[in-house]
C-alpha cells in the first residue's frame, strides 16, 4: 500500500466522524424546566426566603434593611433591590464591627489626632473654620 497524503488521512477522518454522527439514532434535546419564580416578599414579618427571622430595622441615611446581627451590626439588602443591576446607597448592606453606629457627629468639637510612635511626634487636625 502507498504513502497515505495527508489530504485522504483527513478525508477517510472526515467520513469516519460523519459516520459516527449519523449511525446513532436521533435524540431530542430537552431544555431544563423553567424555575418556578419565587413571590416577592416586601412585609413587615419574618421573611420566609431565608434562613432566619430577620426583623427590618431603620438606620440614619438608609432604607429599612434585614437585621442580621446587632453587635456588630450587619444589616442585608432585602430582595427586592436585587431585581435591578444597581443597588442604591441607601438600601447597600452594612457591616460595622463597632459597638454603636453613630448617629450624629458634632464637627465643632470633632478632632483628628495621628500620633507617630517611632519620633514621638504628634499633630491634631479639626473640622471647624
Amino acid at each position: 500500500m502507498g504513502r497515505l497524503s495527508r489530504r485522504s488521512l483527513l478525508a477517510w477522518l472526515g467520513s469516519g466522524a460523519a459516520g459516527l454522527v449519523f449511525s446513532g439514532q436521533a435524540r431530542a434535546q430537552v431544555g431544563p424546566r423553567a424555575a418556578t419564580p419565587l413571590p416577592s416578599f416586601t412585609g413587615p414579618g419574618a421573611n420566609p426566603y431565608w434562613n432566619g427571622v430577620n426583623p427590618f430595622v431603620s438606620y440614619p441615611q438608609k432604607l429599612p434593611l434585614l437585621r442580621m446581627t446587632d453587635r456588630g451590626i450587619q444589616l442585608e439588602t432585602p430582595r427586592p433591590y436585587f431585581l435591578s443591576p444597581f443597588t442604591p446607597n441607601a438600601a447597600f448592606y452594612v457591616r460595622y464591627h463597632l459597638e454603636l453606629i453613630p448617629n450624629a457627629v458634632d464637627l465643632s468639637t470633632w478632632r483628628l489626632s495621628l500620633e507617630e510612635t517611632s519620633s514621638g511626634r504628634s499633630t491634631s487636625a479639626s473640622m471647624s473654620w
